[in-house]
């Protein structure tokens, strides 16, 4: 009698166990890069869009008020004989304006200066290179456009809106 040989089964290899740790770091890292990403993003919308709202235009003076909330004319606040005067306020991306309320030269440093945006109170504070100081209102629509900046200037009130000529 032949003996039969027996068939060796081939012996199942057993997958080696992996640690579950390294991929719940590597996942977390990933959402968090993710997550900061996403944010940084979303402040830098943020701002720049704000700042699209008044950097880079020309504001011109359209109206006036006095101190009871009457409109008056425009040549009356600024002291001029004509009445097609108006003032201009230019904000520049790098922090500098340039403000003109009425006519003056321009080297003598009460139209130029620096501006920080104060986005909680909706104001600009203005620091001219002369050492004065003046805060602007910034008035918003529903729609949160700017509608006008308002200008505090001897004891009136005038509004600025971007020159659309």
């Amino acid at each position: 009698m032949s003996k039969k040989k027996k068939k060796r089964k081939p012996q199942q290899i057993q997958p080696k166990k992996k640690s579950i740790k390294p991929l719940i770091i590597t996942l977390c890292v990933a959402i968090a890069v993710i997550a900061a990403i996403v944010v940084s993003y979303l402040v830098w919308k943020n701002t720049s869009l704000e700042a699209a709202d008044f950097v880079g235009k020309e504001w011109v003076s359209v109206e006036a008020r006095d101190a009871s909330g009457d409109e008056v004319d425009i040549f009356e606040v600024y002291n001029v004989t004509y009445n097609n005067y108006n003032g201009r306020l230019g904000l520049n991306g790098d922090g500098s304006f340039t403000f003109w309320m009425s006519p003056g030269d321009e080297d003598d440093g009460t139209h130029t200066g620096k501006y920080t945006y104060d986005r909680e109170n909706e104001k600009l504070n203005l620091s001219f290179d002369s050492g004065d100081k003046k805060t602007l209102k910034i008035k918003r629509l529903s729609d949160g456009s700017i509608e006008r900046i308002e200008a505090p200037y001897n004891g009136y009130t005038v509004y600025f809106i971007i020159n659309r000529y």
